[in-house]
């Protein structure tokens, strides 16, 4: 693997999991190692395993870069929330095409949200709340708030007569996992995995597991696949 191969697949990687590529140049190698092994511990099953599995890792890093460096901290708070909430991180072992279209409903679910008036620029449907989310973690916004605006609360009823009100009783791609957590949440946490689903949807291009129409998909019919380099052509 070539040196701008390696740069380029940690990068990806670190932003697929957001980790600030800055906390890596101690020791970039071995920081690639550590996040490439990080990267599918999502994809142990049974608990006790992906903790195990994720012990070691922190164990790895902090042999390399020293327990209180910023690297370790970064990786101990993905390896916490891989162990804890696996779910969350689905998009890592989905393929192209499923992200693809993931990309696209959720694209679709953004704009149909602003239309009904809530996200960027929204409503007093969720006052206060957005601002919050949009600068911190939707995932942790949404634990906390998970009793005021999980279920029918005053978020989702007010999506409901806001969407009867222009005559949108059904609308595809919302009424489901997208809103599930209300409103403002649903907004930028939809914003959120769109842009994870980028981070990850480039990482696999360059590694040839997506086609160029999965790629466009993602980033738009005016793109051009056909210009960015595989990770062997680097």
């Amino acid at each position: 693997m070539s040196s701008a191969s390696a740069k380029q697949r940690l990068i990806n990687v670190c932003n697929a999991l957001g980790i600030p590529i800055e906390t890596t140049k101690d020791d970039e190698a071995a920081a690639l190692t550590i996040v490439s092994h990080l990267y599918v511990m999502p994809a142990i099953k049974e608990k006790p395993k992906r903790r195990d599995y994720g012990n070691s890792i922190l164990q790895n890093a902090g042999a390399h870069f020293g327990a209180n460096s910023r690297f370790v901290s970064a990786v101990g708070s993905v390896v916490i929330m891989m162990q804890e909430f696996p779910a969350w991180y689905d998009d890592f072992n989905k393929s192209a095409t499923e992200l693809a279209e993931q990309y696209q409903d959720l694209e679709r679910a953004v704009y149909w949200l602003e239309i009904v008036g809530i996200g960027a620029g929204g409503s007093a449907v969720a006052a206060g709340v957005g601002k919050g989310i949009e600068t911190g973690s939707v995932k942790e916004g949404a634990k906390k708030l998970g009793g005021r605006l999980a279920g029918k609360g005053a978020i989702l009823e007010g999506i409901d007569k806001r969407l009867a009100a222009r005559g949108l009783t059904r609308v595809a791609g919302i009424a489901g996992a997208v809103v599930v957590i209300g409103g403002t949440v649903a907004y930028y946490s939809a914003l959120q995995e769109m842009e994870q689903i980028k981070s990850i949807m480039i990482h696999k291009f360059q590694n040839g597991e997506a086609s160029d129409e999965d790629y466009k998909k993602v980033f738009g019919n005016d793109s051009r696949p056909e210009l960015v380099k595989k990770y062997w052509e680097m």
